[in-house]
């Protein structure tokens, strides 16, 4: 889960530094963003899981 979300659908896993956020579909599996695990996510405009 992305701590900075309630959604349970939506997940991230940590890569060597990165955090590859991304969300479970019936289907498949969507990449939403891949960002340095040293950013901010609550200061960025427009969230990755935000629909557009």
């Amino acid at each position: 889960m992305i701590p900075e979300v309630e959604n349970k659908a939506l997940r991230e896993i940590i890569v060597q530094g990165y955090r590859v956020m991304y969300r479970l579909e019936p289907d498949r599996v969507l990449v939403l963003a891949v960002m340095h695990g040293s950013r901010d996510v609550a200061g960025v405009t427009g969230k990755p899981w935000d629909e557009n």
